[in-house]
C-alpha cells in the first residue's frame, strides 16, 4: 500500500513538473512572437518590390494571366509561392492586397518562430532532458530591426521564415519522433518530402536550404528505394514549375536572376553587404555567446549518443545557412539593408532557437540579455551615402519619400516627394481617355506614336523603378523598367562596366540600366531622320537570336508554344545582346 501511493505520489509529481515545462516554454517563447508581432506592426510597409507583387496579382484578377504585362510573358517576380498565396487571399478575402500582405506577413513570420521553437525544444528535450527553456536564438533574431521591417514590406521574406521554421520542425519530428524505437516511422512522409522541397518556390536562393535539408531526410531513411522516393517527392513541385516557367516565360530562370546575373561573382560588393549586416548590430557579440550556450552542449551530447542522424541534424541548418551566406555574399549582396541574410541567420540560429539553460549555461545566457535590449533599443544602421556600395535603409527611404509613417496602400504615396504613384495614375488616366502612345519617363504631355500591333495596351510607359508606377498603371498600361526587370529584352543586355571610379554600379543587383533608344526602337513608330543609334537598335531588334526572344514571349500561347518555348529556353537564358546599339548590330547582324 506504501509503495503503490509512493508511486502515485512520485507519478503526479513528475506530471507536475512536466506541466511546468511546458507552460515555461509555451511562456518564454510568445516572448519574442510577441516582440516580432508588435514590431511588425509598428513598423508596417509595403516596399516598391512589394507592388511589383500587387500588379502580378492584379494581372491575374484581370484575365492577364502572371505576367507584369497583358501580352508579354515575364517572371518579374522571385517567388511563385508568395505570389500564389497573395493571389488566392485576394480571391477569398473582402481585403486590399496591400493588407493582405502586411497581415500574412505577420501571421507568416509568427508561425515561423512557433515551429523553430518547437522544432528546437523537442531537440533539446531529447538530447539535453532539462534545463530551463530559453528561446536564445529567436529573441536574437527578434531582436534585429530588419526582421520588424520585412515581417511586412509586401516581400517574400516571413514566408522564408515560416518555411524554415516549419521545416525544421518536420525535420526534428522525422529524426527525433519521441516514441518507441519499434514504433518510429520506416520512412518520411509525402507532406514531409514536399514541404523541403518547397525551398526554391518561396525564393530560387532558398533551394540551398532545401539540398542541406533533403540530406537529413535521406540520412534517416534506411534504403536507397526509401531515399528515392524522399528526392521524388521533395522535388515534384520545384520541378513542375520549372516545366512551367520553362514552357511559359521560355526561361530557366526567373527574369530578375537575368537581369541581376544571379550567377556573377561579386565578392567585393558581397563581402560589404554583410559587413553593413554585421557591424550595426554586433552580431558576433550574440553568435559568439550563442555557441558558448547552445552549440558545444549540443555536440557534446550528441557525441556521447553516437547518433549520425542527430548529428546531420544538427549540422545541417548551419552549414545550410553558412552556404547561403557565402551564396549571397558571392553574388554582391542586395540594395536592402540585411534583406537576403535574414534566411542565413535564422537558419543558422534554428537549432539554438530555443536552448535548455542550466548549470554554468547561465553565465553566456545572463551575458545575451544585455545585448538584446541594446538591439532592438538603440543600435540601428546609419547611411550617409558612401559612392558605390549602393546600400539602404529601405524602410527609411519610403517612409520619408512618401511622408507618412506607415506607407500601406497605393494612395499612402501619393502626396510624398516620390513621384511614381503619381505618374503611373497620370498614365492610367491617359489610357482610359483613349490616349495611345509610347511615354518616356513620368511626363505623359508627350506621347511618342506606337508602332501597330507590337502591344495590347493603349500606352507604353518606360520608367526607373517599377512597383508603385506599375501597380497605380493598371493593367491598360505596358510598363518597361530600364533596368530589366520587367521585360525580356532588357534582362538580356550584357552588363556594361562600371562608371568610372566606381567599384560597382550603386545598387546591387541593378547593373543593367540601358538607355531609351532601345526601348524607342522596340516601340515607337519609325520617324525620318533618327539618329544613328536609334537605326542601329531598330536593325539589331531583327538579327540573330532577338526576334525569337521577342517571339517567345509575346506570341499567343498555346500548346505548340509551350513545347517550342521549352527547348529554346535553355538558349535563349544564356543569349545576351551588348547595350550599345553600334556593337549589337556589328555582332547580331553579321
Amino acid at each position: 500500500m506504501a509503495v503503490g501511493l509512493a508511486d502515485r505520489v512520485r507519478s503526479t509529481t513528475q506530471a507536475v513538473a512536466t506541466d511546468r515545462r511546458r507552460i515555461t516554454a509555451v511562456v518564454t517563447v510568445l516572448v519574442p512572437v510577441v516582440i516580432v508581432l508588435v514590431m511588425g506592426w509598428q513598423r508596417r510597409w509595403i516596399s516598391d518590390d512589394g507592388f511589383i507583387n500587387f500588379r502580378y496579382v492584379d494581372q491575374i484578377r484581370h484575365g492577364n494571366g502572371p505576367v507584369f504585362n497583358a501580352g508579354e510573358r515575364v517572371e518579374a517576380f522571385t517567388s511563385p509561392l508568395w505570389l500564389a498565396l497573395l493571389s488566392l487571399l485576394d480571391l477569398v478575402l473582402p481585403l486590399r492586397v496591400e493588407w493582405i500582405a502586411v497581415a500574412s506577413g505577420l501571421i507568416l513570420t509568427a508561425l515561423g518562430f512557433v515551429f523553430a521553437a518547437a522544432g528546437a525544444n523537442r531537440l533539446w528535450r531529447e538530447l539535453v532532458g532539462d534545463g530551463f527553456s530559453f528561446p536564445a536564438g529567436l529573441l536574437v533574431f527578434a531582436a534585429l530591426p530588419p526582421v520588424w521591417d520585412f515581417a511586412t514590406s509586401g516581400l517574400d521574406n516571413a514566408l522564408g521564415v515560416a518555411w524554415l521554421g516549419a521545416s525544421w520542425w518536420t525535420l526534428c519530428r522525422r529524426v527525433l519522433p519521441q516514441r518507441a524505437p519499434n514504433q518510429r516511422a520506416k520512412t518520411a512522409s509525402i507532406g514531409a518530402c514536399m514541404l523541403i522541397g518547397l525551398g526554391p518556390l518561396v525564393r530560387p536562393d532558398l533551394g540551398i536550404m532545401t539540398v542541406a535539408f533533403l540530406a537529413v531526410l535521406l540520412v534517416a531513411e534506411a534504403s536507397w528505394r526509401a531515399r528515392g522516393r524522399v528526392i521524388a517527392w521533395a522535388l515534384a513541385l520545384p520541378l513542375a514549375y520549372q516545366v512551367f516557367r520553362m514552357a511559359y516565360y521560355a526561361a530557366l530562370v526567373p527574369n530578375t536572376a537575368l537581369a541581376k546575373e544571379a550567377g556573377a561573382s561579386e565578392w567585393t560588393r558581397g563581402w560589404g553587404y554583410l559587413l553593413d549586416t554585421v557591424r550595426p548590430y554586433r552580431l558576433w557579440i550574440p553568435l559568439l555567446l550563442l555557441v558558448a550556450l547552445g552549440l558545444i552542449p549540443l555536440v557534446q551530447y550528441v557525441r556521447v549518443r553516437g547518433s549520425r542522424t542527430e548529428s546531420i541534424l544538427i549540422a545541417a541548418p548551419i552549414a545550410g545557412g553558412l552556404a547561403h551566406a557565402l551564396y549571397v555574399v558571392r553574388v554582391g549582396g542586395d540594395f536592402m539593408h540585411a534583406r537576403m541574410l535574414l534566411p542565413s541567420l535564422l537558419c543558422l540560429l534554428l537549432p539554438l532557437a530555443v536552448v535548455f539553460v542550466r548549470g554554468w549555461r547561465w553565465i553566456p545566457a545572463v551575458l545575451l540579455a544585455p545585448w538584446i535590449l541594446v538591439s532592438a533599443l538603440v543600435l540601428r544602421p546609419t547611411y550617409d551615402g558612401v559612392p558605390g556600395t549602393g546600400i539602404t535603409d529601405e524602410r527609411a527611404f519610403y517612409v520619408t519619400g512618401s511622408g507618412r509613417a506607415n506607407p500601406i496602400r497605393i494612395e499612402d504615396y501619393r502626396d510624398g516627394a516620390l513621384e511614381s504613384e503619381r505618374g503611373g495614375l497620370a498614365a492610367r488616366r491617359v489610357a482610359e481617355l483613349g490616349g495611345r502612345g509610347l511615354v518616356l519617363g513620368l511626363n505623359t504631355a508627350v506621347l511618342l506614336p506606337l508602332k501597330n500591333g507590337v502591344v495590347e495596351t493603349p500606352i507604353v510607359s518606360v520608367v526607373l523603378t517599377l512597383g508603385l508606377y506599375g501597380y497605380a498603371a493598371g493593367p491598360k498600361v505596358f510598363v518597361v523598367d530600364s533596368l530589366g526587370l520587367s521585360t525580356a529584352l532588357g534582362s538580356h543586355f550584357r552588363v556594361p562596366p562600371p562608371p568610372a571610379n566606381y567599384p560597382s554600379h550603386g545598387w546591387a543587383g541593378h547593373d543593367k540600366r540601358h538607355t531609351e533608344v532601345w526601348d524607342v526602337a522596340r516601340y515607337a513608330a519609325p520617324a525620318p531622320f533618327e539618329p544613328r543609334d536609334l537605326r542601329d537598335a531598330r536593325r539589331s531588334l531583327r538579327c540573330g537570336s532577338v526576334p525569337e526572344l521577342l517571339d517567345a514571349v509575346t506570341a499567343q500561347f498555346g500548346p505548340r508554344r509551350a513545347w517550342s518555348n521549352f527547348w529554346d529556353s535553355f538558349h535563349l537564358t544564356t543569349f545576351r545582346i551588348p547595350e550599345d546599339p553600334a556593337r549589337a548590330v556589328r555582332e547580331l547582324c553579321r
